[in-house]
């Protein structure tokens, strides 16, 4: 039986992507533990593969990728128990993260024309398998592959920002360990801070940022090249999110939590905790952002070795849950603040830095509707497996009311690689059907849809649901004043988003197309009305990547839209978004990849290359 007691144990989270993914392969094959273990020779000793999942190590999560990916090749859409562990705990650069590939290849691979993203990924792979071969004259290699190292570093770049997918992982990878050879950061950081200013994509990039920081920080040679480099990013992030088009991603602030502590240690001189400040006095910022810097503050002070420190930050803390709670109104938005300020306290007064099973007994709807969602899971006609279904039960609960954001996202991630998908989406329709659940509630119940990946005709009837509801709260409210209301701005941007990450991503395209057929007239309802109307202005940004990401072969629609609001379109963001997007359009009409955009141009507003 798989317990999960929360979700800041990657050991947990492992432990159950590993043993429910065994379960998936005991489904389909017949094939049970012990004979799987049968083909991993340091395991196959009676019961030594079960003891060895109890603390799963790298060596043991890279034998469980190929002996599973073999028996079960439909599970490589999960993305594979390493790239799981990497995503989820601190790890130094080694060369088990790098595919290992013939050094004879070497020259053929990095020659050939990148046709797709596979290609993109082994190219870099055999130039970072060269250079770490020869990390003290790693400049040779580079000097050899500069031109082709920056065409392919620019698409890893695009490969990372792109609707979630596993070779996102594999790309950013690839970037954290390029980073970590000397003489390619140079290369590096120039062409991930243009993209962090100027793409369109740009707030995604901040995970590439993160995944540099997370490979190279035990490296003592990066405190003196990468972590400079890092903080002025940081200070840039407040700036940066007003242009984004999802700031209420947090991920500029998942690099802050990352930041370790020799980087930035604790008093005035604190520059990751700073920018978590920065975040949560900002009062323009979403909840969702707001509590994630929170969250993410106790949880820095709570492991550091610094007890004046941690007790400076409680103080700190208590007077942000006052704050929060004297902002909160009887609105959504309010809901959302008072949910984070309960967790927030629930924490401090048990002296815990992540809030684990034990949720606050506050009243709060929430709490009722998610045990009925959780309730959902396993009266499905997909029987989960006994040994797994109260830990996916936990997490699903962690999916939807953690406040912490990187574990809220940890847990979707650990769902999703334990492959156990399909009963989830009937609980998620639950919470977001149910008459009680508020904004904040809702738009977490889609971002965990989307990213399971899970394209099934109720997944696009449910996504499908949820755009027509939130446009009919929008169009009632229009009517009544022309300025809309944040939470109804965040719940349409939040509904868009998901079918754009969900089915935006190479070999959607079929469903993509169906869903579309549906959406259309909504999509270029919203482009035109947010671009007269300020307050529209997320729910425009949110249409546009939408409609780009989900481009298709002959698709005249999307070129239209996209073109219209490059020549009209008032706010700059969704304007430069578009230009960038026609660029996906052969003069045939076939569309290319996201990656291929780079050597491109972002196009101007009146649709000429700048």
């Amino acid at each position: 039986m798989v317990r999960i007691t929360g979700v800041d144990d990657p050991r947990q989270l492992l432990r159950y992507a590993a043993i429910a993914q065994l379960e998936a392969v005991k489904e389909a094959t017949g094939y049970r533990q012990q004979r799987v273990a049968a083909n991993m020779p340091m395991y196959n000793k009676k019961g030594g593969l079960n003891r060895a999942l109890k603390d799963p190590k790298d060596n043991l999560l890279a034998l469980l990728d190929n002996v599973i990916l073999s028996l079960l090749p439909d599970l490589g859409r999960t993305g594979g128990l390493t790239a799981l562990a990497v995503r989820l705990r601190r790890k130094g650069p080694t060369e088990a993260l790098i595919p290992v590939l013939p050094a004879a290849w070497g020259r053929e691979i990095t020659r050939r024309e990148l046709r797709d993203e596979v290609d993109v990924l082994n190219a870099a792979a055999k130039i970072v398998q060269k250079m770490l071969a020869v990390r003290d004259n790693a400049r040779h290699v580079l000097d050899r592959n500069r031109d082709v190292l920056h065409d392919i570093i620019a698409r890893l770049i695009l490969i990372g920002a792109a609707p979630p997918t596993p070779h996102n992982v594999e790309a950013l990878l690839l970037l954290g360990s390029l980073a970590g050879v000397p003489s390619a950061f140079e290369m590096v950081d120039g062409q991930l801070e243009e993209a962090l200013e100027a793409n369109p994509l740009g707030f995604r990039v901040w995970r590439a940022v993160t995944a540099v920081v997370k490979l190279n920080e035990t490296d003592p040679a990066a405190e003196n090249s990468i972590r400079p480099w890092v903080q002025d990013q940081l200070k840039a992030a407040e700036d940066r999110r007003i242009d984004s088009l999802f700031p209420a991603r947090c991920l500029d602030l998942e690099l802050a939590i990352a930041i370790p502590e020799s980087w930035s240690p604790p008093g005035e001189e604190d520059w990751a905790a700073d920018a978590l400040r920065r975040r949560i006095d900002n009062t323009k910022a979403s909840v969702r952002e707001r509590g994630t810097a929170a969250t993410g503050l106790w949880e820095r002070a709570c492991a550091q070795e610094n007890e004046l420190h941690r007790k400076a930050t409680e103080v700190y803390l208590r007077g942000v849950i006052e704050k929060f709670r004297a902002e909160a109104t009887d609105t959504d938005h309010g809901s959302g603040l008072r949910w984070v300020a309960d967790t927030l306290e629930h924490i401090l007064d048990r002296n815990i830095a992540v809030c684990d099973n034990n949720w606050p007994k506050t009243g709060d709807p929430a709490l009722r509707i998610v045990d009925e969602a959780a309730q959902v899971i396993i009266e499905q006609r997909v029987t989960l497996p006994e040994n797994i279904r109260t830990a996916t039960q936990e997490l699903f609960r962690h999916a939807l009311l953690q406040n912490a954001g990187v574990h809220r996202r940890h847990a979707v991630d650990t769902l999703a690689s334990g492959s156990w998908t399909a009963p989830l989406v009937p609980a998620l329709e639950h919470v977001l059907r149910h008459e009680e659940s508020r904004t904040w509630l809702r738009c977490r119940a889609l971002f965990a849809l989307s990213f399971l990946q899970e394209r099934s005709r109720d997944v696009e009837r449910v996504m499908r649901e949820a755009c027509e509801r939130a446009k009919k709260k929008v169009d009632l409210a229009l009517r009544e004043s022309p300025h809309l209301p944040l939470s109804l701005a965040a719940e349409m941007h939040a509904a868009l988003f998901a079918v754009g990450d969900c089915y935006g991503t190479v070999g959607s395209e079929a469903d993509a197309r169906r869903l579309r057929r549906h959406l259309d007239p909504m999509l270029r309802e919203l482009l035109e009305l947010s671009s007269t109307n300020e307050s529209l202005t997320r729910i425009g940004r949110a249409a546009a990547y939408t409609v780009a990401v989900t481009a298709r072969d002959d698709d005249k629609s999307s070129r239209e839209m996209l073109q219209h609001a490059v020549n009209d379109h008032q706010d700059e963001a969704t304007a430069r978004l578009c230009g960038w997007a026609l660029g996906r359009f052969n003069d045939d009409g076939t569309v290319i990849p996201i990656h291929m955009i780079f050597d491109r141009g972002i196009r101007g507003r009146r649709g000429t290359t700048s």
